[in-house]
C-alpha cells in the first residue's frame, strides 16, 4: 500500500478512492480519503454498513 510519506505531494484528504472491493474502500479510508464502491454488491454493502 502507498503511504502518505511516500507521496507527500498528494493530499489524500482531498482525494477519492473508487474501487470494487471492500479492500479498496479500506485502503482509501486508511489514508483518509473519500471512498466510493462500485459493482454488483456495492448497494448491498452500503445497506449492511449502516445497519439497515
Amino acid at each position: 500500500m502507498v503511504t502518505s510519506e511516500a507521496v507527500p505531494w498528494i493530499d489524500f484528504r482531498r482525494s477519492v478512492m473508487i474501487g470494487d472491493s471492500e479492500s479498496d474502500v479500506a485502503a482509501g479510508q486508511a489514508l483518509g480519503m473519500t471512498t466510493v464502491r462500485l459493482g454488483v454488491d456495492a448497494a448491498d454493502s452500503e445497506r449492511r454498513s449502516d445497519g439497515s
